[in-house]
C-alpha cells in the first residue's frame, strides 16, 4: 500500500468475481462485481496505519502482482 501510493484497497473475492469460471478475470467482470457479491470489503489507509502501528503487519510489506 505504501510502496504503490494508494489510499485505499477493495477487497474482492476472486471466485465470486469469475462469473463464467475461466480463472480470466474480464472487464466485464470487474463491473459486475457489486451485483456479483464479490467485492468483500474496503482497507483504508487510516486501517492499514492502526494495523501497523499495532505490529500486525509490517511497514515494508511488499506488493506482489499476481495476473
Amino acid at each position: 500500500m505504501t510502496e504503490t501510493d494508494v489510499g485505499a484497497l477493495l477487497v474482492m473475492d476472486r471466485v465470486s468475481l469469475d462469473t463464467d469460471g475461466n480463472d480470466v478475470i474480464s472487464e466485464a467482470e470487474l463491473r459486475a462485481a457489486p451485483e456479483s457479491g464479490a467485492i468483500k470489503g474496503i482497507i483504508t489507509e487510516r486501517d492499514y496505519l492502526r494495523a501497523v502501528a499495532l505490529g500486525n503487519v509490517r511497514w515494508s510489506t511488499k506488493v506482489r502482482h499476481k495476473l
